[in-house]
């Protein structure tokens, strides 16, 4: 056993997750896009107070256009990628309850194999080198393997191991590139 602070880990740690691929997943991606969308907020903001400036020097036409638009802006856009996403799931066939992925995490490398009944099989194997980055949230792992792609699963589908044990393991390979915000 190797003793790292006050947590004792197994010298083979490994942690084993299964996951369905369903549209949880997809809710949670999209949950945290929108919080990483600080800019569109600011960007409405913005337009709003060039429409006030505007109205203000009695160009009320384009003021009023400018209020309007910066104050529907950010829910038209939210429908948007709401209807995008909709229109997405219906065409991915693997988006499913029926679709298991398993993950299992070790000290040297990421093991992945998706299945959905005798439809389709995805197997992948990856040391941590080829993740982009991992984000912890309070009830989930987000594992980006480039800036706009990741692997979703909750901390509840845990089956082997525990999440200090999997943070320990992210902590090791990635330093900086492990990112945890679940407080």
């Amino acid at each position: 056993m190797t003793n790292y602070g006050q947590i004792k880990y197994k010298e083979d740690l490994m942690v084993k997750v299964e996951s369905k691929f369903n549209d949880n997943v997809v809710k949670e991606l999209f949950k945290r896009s929108l919080k990483k969308m600080i800019f569109v907020f600011i960007l409405s903001v913005i337009i709003i107070i060039l429409g006030a400036i505007n109205f203000i020097e009695e160009n009320t036409s384009l003021g009023a256009f400018l209020i309007i638009f910066g104050i529907i802006y950010i829910p038209i856009l939210v429908i948007l990628v709401k209807y995008s996403l909709k229109k997405t799931q219906k065409t991915m066939h693997v988006l499913s309850n029926d679709t298991i992925s398993i993950y299992v995490f070790t000290e040297e490398e990421i093991s992945i194999n998706t299945t959905k009944n005798d439809e389709y099989q995805s197997e992948v194997r990856a040391k941590y080198s080829f993740i982009y980055r991992i984000v912890e949230t309070k009830d989930s792992y987000l594992l980006y393997i480039s800036y706009k792609q990741a692997h979703v699963f909750f901390k509840s589908e845990i089956v082997e191991g525990n999440v200090s044990e999997l943070n320990h393991i992210f902590r090791m390979n990635l330093g900086k590139k492990f990112k945890s915000i679940s407080k």
